[in-house]
């Protein structure tokens, strides 16, 4: 999330954007596999990390519009169904996170650096 808010910034800003088809991120992680905390099952580390997605992703939403967060907010109560409904490990620690990580979304404002 911290990659779209930089760019939205960027853009908002009337900086130019250009994107570098060729450049390569190397994710310092044991693996490299898409976000779904659903399909998270054998690493707690990781499903903590969901939190700051979580935050992210509102923090986005509420500078995006209000529509947009209305629509993360009830994006984020559907996750917690599937959570609960779905074949899935460490529900409560899930649940917990999703919930812990929307909330703080609601009032995080980092302080921006200009540089």
């Amino acid at each position: 999330g911290d990659d779209m808010e930089y760019t939205t910034r960027i853009t908002n800003s009337g900086k130019l954007n250009i994107f570098v088809g060729k450049s390569v991120v190397i994710h310092k992680m044991k693996s490299n596999t898409g976000i779904d905390i659903i399909a998270e099952n054998n690493d707690i580390d990781r499903i903590k990390r969901y939190y700051f997605e979580f935050r992210n992703n509102l923090y986005n939403r509420r500078h995006n519009s209000r529509k947009d967060m209305i629509s993360g907010l009830l994006g984020k109560f559907l996750l917690i169904l599937k959570v609960l409904f779905k074949k899935n490990q460490h529900k409560g620690l899930k649940i917990w996170i999703i919930i812990k990580g929307t909330l703080a979304g609601l009032s995080f404002n980092p302080r921006i650096e200009k540089v």
